[in-house]
């Protein structure tokens, strides 16, 4: 059973390619991980949690449903 706290417990990654963190191994390649977004805003009222890149400012919006009490993404 979902509950308000695993909302703003998430970890959230951006969906933009362009946003990930450089990253290099030992050989001198450098890869790109995603990067997290941070908790923006919480609605208490519609029990939503809102994370924005910072970057790009991407949101991603993610609830509870009621009927099921799973974490879906808006």
């Amino acid at each position: 059973m979902a509950k308000l706290d695993d909302l703003k417990a998430l970890e959230v990654y951006c969906t933009n390619k362009e946003c990930g963190d450089p990253v290099a191994d030992k050989e001198g390649n450098v890869f790109f991980t995603k990067r997290r977004m941070s908790m923006f805003r919480y609605e208490d009222i519609w029990g939503s949690v809102t994370y924005r890149c910072p970057v790009c400012r991407r949101e991603r919006k993610f609830a509870i449903n009621p009927l099921t009490d799973n974490i879906y993404e808006k």
